[in-house]
């Protein structure tokens, strides 16, 4: 069922427009790109308002968001064009062989696992912007933001779940390895803010399930849980994976549901 798209602890900016800022729409939700601003807050906003771009979500050093686009429609943070011929390409561009171009007309190398060739970058992926600067250590209110979006964009999304760095979770580095090599930066630990926003703790009914002794889902059983069951997670993993807040074992997280 298609929500709202609004975060709810978000502000949103309403005088960010369709056809001017964003286009209406999506064609699905493939990863999370995390961005870093360069600049403050307000600035940040004011600057995309200015030029006709947008991302999602810019998230303040003391950790509020603002929410600029709808999850629903595709904000225009990360565009690339793939080129086959000198047709594809912007005009004023340089043709320099067969593939993915940067807005600046330059040829990029990306290394996001599930780009493929002629996909609308803008229009599979949601965007975060960081108010900060690259070089800059990231306050942990922020970070905490930031995870808390993407564990809200998870349950909007499922196909965004688990967050896998470099699939799922994706810096702008990963499209755009020229202009962009330093966005978000180094201070951005992916793999921890991965598993933060994929520990969906909380409370569960077991759909009928065993129970593992390994986190690999193999191996030996620890026992198994009849149907109707109701349990604590405290650590779900990337490969599908909960674990059990009683310290029975493992289970698969797709056979429970969330109460």
């Amino acid at each position: 069922m298609l929500t709202t798209g609004q975060y709810p602890a978000a502000t949103p900016q309403p005088d960010f427009r369709a056809g001017v800022h964003f286009l209406p729409g999506n064609d699905g939700r493939l990863a999370v790109c995390l961005h870093i601003c360069e600049g403050g807050f307000q600035s940040s906003i004011a600057y995309l308002r200015k030029i006709g771009l947008s991302a999602h979500f810019v998230i303040s050093e003391g950790g509020s968001v603002a929410q600029l686009v709808n999850v629903h429609d595709s904000a225009q943070a990360q565009g690339l064009r793939y080129g086959r011929t000198p047709a594809d390409l912007d005009p004023t561009w340089t043709w320099q062989g067969v593939g993915w171009y940067s807005p600046r007309g330059k040829l990029v190398q990306p290394t996001w696992t599930l780009l493929q060739p002629g996909m609308n970058t803008n229009r599979t992926i949601i965007s975060i912007e960081h108010a900060g600067y690259h070089n800059k250590p990231r306050p942990r209110v922020q970070t905490q933001a930031t995870i808390d979006v993407l564990r809200w964009l998870g349950a909007q999304f499922p196909t965004l779940l688990p967050y896998i760095p470099d699939r799922t979770l994706i810096g702008h580095c990963n499209l755009d390895t020229i202009d962009r090599a330093n966005c978000p930066g180094a201070f951005f630990d992916f793999a921890a803010i991965a598993a933060a926003a994929n520990a969906r703790t909380g409370r569960y009914r077991v759909r009928g399930l065993p129970v593992y002794q390994r986190q690999e889902l193999d191996g030996p059983l620890a026992g198994e849980l009849p149907s109707g069951t109701q349990v604590d997670v405290d650590m779900t993993y990337a490969n599908g994976a909960a674990h059990l807040a009683s310290n029975m074992g493992f289970v698969r997280l797709d056979a429970l549901e969330a109460l």
